[in-house]
């Protein structure tokens, strides 16, 4: 029975993928920065202190790393934007470090970034694994939380990254404010709504991380995004449909979102088309490829 550990074991991705873990029989352990409640097994870190619990190390054969502060909670002072990026590379870095020093190297290292790497404008191109970074803050985050993971790489340790869209889930990030925006009758594109959106369904990232955990020809960086490219108004439109609620709202303007967001209102106003051409390539296969299917199965699932 191979040995996972997981970091960011309790967030929106974390929290799916241990109990599809567990399920499929593994032996799944989580880095936490504090006690676990219930028949959990845990090892503590901190990684402000860069102190880890060697034994996590010792008792694994995979690390899948998903911890990071989340980007979309509050406003990105200068403080904040520095919490946000080294609860995503000091980690990373600490891991590594933690594994180099004992010397005892994982099967793989697993790691989740975000198609933030592209950057937060809006690009014509369809961006693929070998697009540049951009020169903004999410960008630069993104840049730092993979090289991190490429000093395993460096030594020949199977490496993934996967650039992870945004995530559609009942259980947390944008999708549930959507829903309750046009459920009330309040729900209106940001913007112009023209704006592409990288967007997956949770239980299909899910799959990728196991996908990626027990396929060893996986290696390198990939593309976490359905292959069905929508705007934002394309995902509020739908969204209404299914609700069967009617956008009367005109929509809200770009002046508006950055006096309430600021810099974080680039991530409402600005997209860009990515392909997870890669990843079909590897043989993948999606379950909710489909916007249409994927909301409505959000939908049905929702107790809200």
């Amino acid at each position: 029975m191979s040995r996972i550990l997981i970091t960011g074991a309790t967030g929106l991705i974390g929290s799916v993928l241990f109990k599809e873990l567990c399920k499929r029989g593994y032996d799944v352990a989580i880095l936490s920065r504090y006690p676990v409640k219930g028949n959990v097994r845990y090892f503590l870190w901190n990684p402000e202190n860069h102190t880890i619990d060697i034994n996590a190390i010792k008792e694994c054969d995979y690390i899948v790393h998903l911890a990071g502060t989340n980007i979309g909670n509050r406003r990105w002072t200068e403080k904040r934007k520095k919490e946000i990026r080294n609860s995503r590379w000091k980690t990373g870095m600490l891991l590594f470090d933690t594994v180099k020093s004992i010397g005892l190297f994982p099967k793989a290292y697993i790691s989740v970034s975000a198609t933030g790497f592209y950057g937060i404008k809006s690009a014509d191109d369809i961006l693929t694994e070998l697009s540049l970074p951009s020169d903004d803050f999410l960008s630069d985050t993104c840049v730092k939380w993979e090289q991190a993971a490429r000093l395993f790489e460096r030594e020949n340790v199977r490496t993934v990254v996967i650039r992870s869209g945004m995530v559609l889930s009942n259980s947390g990030g944008v999708f549930p404010k959507l829903r309750l925006l046009v459920k009330s009758g309040l729900g209106s594109t940001f913007g112009n709504g023209y704006q592409y959106v990288p967007w997956i369904h949770i239980s299909d990232l899910v799959q990728i991380f196991v996908y990626a955990i027990e396929n060893e020809h996986v290696k390198g960086v990939f593309n976490a995004v359905a292959p069905e490219q929508v705007t934002n108004k394309q995902i509020i439109e739908m969204i209404a449909y299914y609700l069967n609620k009617r956008l009367w709202l005109p929509n809200i303007p770009e002046r508006l979102l950055k006096l309430l967001f600021g810099e974080m209102s680039g991530m409402l106003l600005y997209g860009k088309r990515v392909s997870c051409k890669k990843l079909l390539e590897t043989g993948f296969e999606f379950n909710l490829p489909k916007l249409d299917t994927a909301i409505c199965q959000l939908l049905s699932n929702s107790k809200h």
